[in-house]
């Protein structure tokens, strides 16, 4: 089964759309939420497209969303 799915065999949700939906929450503005995203995918480009996990850091993406 790729990565990119889940169990029940529907695909998992993409970094870029789990930040858009989180950033909405929090009512960021469109304008700072396309910044967010730019930035991200700037430096996912820079890791060279590798999973978050393989970066050997100890917070993830998404952990960091949830502190802030």
């Amino acid at each position: 089964m790729p990565e990119s799915t889940q169990p029940n065999g529907t695909a998992a949700p993409r970094l870029l759309d789990l930040l858009h939906e989180a950033l909405r929450v929090r009512h960021y503005s469109r304008r700072t939420e396309q910044q967010y995203v730019n930035w991200v995918r700037r430096f996912l480009r820079f890791q060279h497209h590798q999973h978050p996990a393989r970066w050997g850091l100890r917070r993830s993406v998404r952990h960091e969303l949830r502190a802030a």
